[in-house]
């Protein structure tokens, strides 16, 4: 399957000159990348169509990747919250629809020894502690939504230089003897035998903690979950800017006017991470939001010159 044959008839073509990390803005309207998962992924599911008209909502979620959809699916089934989730471009557009579809136990770029040299052994174990609930939580999800296809089997860190292999044993006796995981040493041999044949390996740690998915259908999943327990998923409606006005936090469709310029879509909560049920719970501490569209743009309009917050 193409991905113009799963684009909505209101999104553009891709565009591979646009990049949201350098762009002024985030984008409207655009299909998915041409990717293996987009091809694989089947019918995208029904979302809600472009926010149109005035509405009011406990809580707003910019952003319809895993961090989105998760995050509402647990305010919805948690805390009875029906959100809406608004995304610039199609549902699950960004980095979602397009990695390496690999679940890990970790965080960011750092080894654990790395944390312990940045931030100290309490401050390791207790990011460890985190990402471990976190992990437990993907775990569950993927349990839950066999349709993304996972593959249980740990995680590999491959040594591709020979001095390589000595911090690689370093780190695995710090994750049993600090963190008490079981992780081993594996000889170049087991390697290409058992795993991968790397004909450029000199062998690797392995962390049992990790599952490959079908990263698309995950998401494809969440989202009917989610869509079927209330939560609203605009797709081509992009977030600029955040305002709270009085009681309410205001929310305008960079297309739209007013006496103090434009305003875009704004969030009252923006989701923690994809794999912690804590940050649906703190999401719950909003008023009311108003989303409020105008049916012009002033000539004078122009796209912010930073980064926006996605």
């Amino acid at each position: 399957m193409k991905a113009e044959d799963v684009r909505e008839s209101y999104m553009r073509p891709y565009d591979p000159q646009y990049d949201p990390l350098v762009m002024a803005t985030p984008g409207q309207g655009t299909g998915y990348a041409p990717t293996y998962w987009v091809a694989t992924a089947g019918v995208p599911p029904q979302d809600d169509g472009p926010i149109h008209g005035d509405v009011e909502a406990d809580v707003v979620i910019v952003g319809s990747g895993f961090t989105g959809l998760s995050t509402a699916l647990f305010l919805a089934r948690e805390h009875g919250i029906k959100a809406i989730v608004l995304e610039a471009n199609q549902s699950a557009w960004g980095c979602t629809s397009r990695n390496g579809g690999q679940g890990q136990n970790a965080s960011g770029r750092l080894y654990r020894s790395g944390w312990i040299e940045r931030w100290g052994k309490e401050t390791a174990l207790r990011l460890d502690a985190e990402i471990r609930k976190g992990f437990q939580t993907f775990k569950d999800l993927v349990a839950e939504f066999p349709e993304c296809e996972p593959q249980p089997g740990g995680h590999l860190y491959i040594a591709h230089r020979e001095k390589k292999m000595e911090f690689l044993r370093n780190e695995t006796r710090l994750m049993r003897e600090v963190f008490g995981y079981d992780a081993k040493m594996l000889s170049k041999e087991e390697v290409q035998h058992d795993w991968v044949n790397d004909a450029d390996s000199f062998g690797a740690m392995h962390e049992p903690d990790g599952i490959g998915v079908h990263p698309l259908k995950l998401a494809f999943a969440y989202m009917r979950k989610a869509r079927s327990l209330g939560v609203k998923v605009h797709p081509a409606s992009p977030v600029l800017d955040v305002e709270t006005r009085a009681a309410f936090t205001t929310c305008a469709h960079p297309a739209a006017s007013s006496r103090r310029g434009p305003w875009a879509l704004l969030p009252v909560a923006i989701p923690a991470t994809s794999c912690t049920r804590a940050c649906a719970t703190r999401s719950c501490r909003s008023s009311r939001t108003r989303w409020s569209r105008e049916r012009s743009r002033p000539k004078s309009w122009r796209p912010p010159t930073s980064r926006p917050r996605r």
